[in-house]
């Protein structure tokens, strides 16, 4: 079971349900909606994106970090990238019969991870402290406002997106648990490379925090109802302590499949 999980974590499938749980979140804050079209088209564009930027010149970081990840991208690299078109392709078809700013999503999102890893004078964004985490965050959630918050009140709007950029930059920073000691040999200047694991934890803790005080103060201010506040910020906020506690290693598929399964929950929460 373990292998099949790390099979699928090399292939982008939990990254493709992770950016669907954004969409899924902004719809439920937004209108307790399922947008079930954003949710495909952010899903297949993750995961194209990832099986792309994955298949491609190997850093030297991941090779180290993820050995058996690498071998499988060269092994079947053609395989891989034909994969990634197909999925990029099927998220191009739906994103042109739901609107120009989700099909710029879809052409965008390639090319913004092509930009993210370019190496430039030897230092690449990702590279850099915070901007890593940072710029992941942000597409994120643009993405997930583009797909499912488009035309809806710009209070509730903001609500949603600063809930979605403040749990994706703390899974992101999370992520690179798995990836510490390569990170630091390489250069690539991460929040647990940097201050260690125990900080990146209570981070990710005080992040999850933050992110559902500001769906409080939102059911205050009228933005959401009080059930989808409450459901949306403890589930989340209750899986990554929950994976703190059970996993204290090898955590990055763990954090990528949780926040669906959070998600997910938390919808089925408030449909009974």
């Amino acid at each position: 079971m373990t292998g099949l999980i790390t099979l699928l974590g090399h292939l982008a499938i939990w990254v493709g349900l992770y950016a669907a749980g954004c969409v899924l979140a902004v719809g439920l804050l937004l209108g307790d909606s399922w947008p079930l079209r954003g949710m495909l088209i952010a899903g297949l564009t993750a995961v194209g994106t990832y099986l792309i930027d994955r298949s491609g010149r190997l850093d030297p970081a991941d090779l180290a970090a993820h050995p058996d990840r690498a071998a499988l991208m060269i092994r079947f690299r053609p395989v891989v990238r034909g994969l990634a078109l197909v999925m990029l392709g099927l998220a191009m078809l739906l994103a042109a019969g739901t609107s120009l700013a989700a099909v710029l999503v879809v052409m965008g999102a390639p090319i913004g991870v092509l930009l993210y890893g370019h190496r430039r004078h030897g230092v690449r964004p990702k590279d850099r402290l915070l901007i890593k985490n940072g710029v992941v965050a942000v597409s994120m959630a643009m993405m997930a406002l583009i797909l499912a918050g488009d035309g809806r009140p710009v209070g509730a709007t903001m609500m949603a997106g600063i809930f979605i950029l403040l749990h994706v930059f703390a899974d992101a920073m999370l992520c690179d648990l798995d990836d510490r000691q390569a990170d630091a040999d390489h250069g690539t200047r991460t929040i647990p490379a940097i201050w260690g694991e125990v900080t990146a934890w209570r981070l990710a803790v005080v992040i999850g925090l933050v992110a559902a005080g500001v769906l409080m103060i939102g059911a205050i201010l009228g933005l959401a109802h009080w059930s989808t506040a409450l459901l949306l910020g403890s589930v989340p906020l209750g899986a990554t302590i929950l994976i703190r506690i059970v996993s204290r290693a090898r955590v990055k598929d763990l954090v990528d499949l949780a926040w669906p399964l959070a998600i997910l929950l938390a919808a089925i929460g408030l449909a009974i």
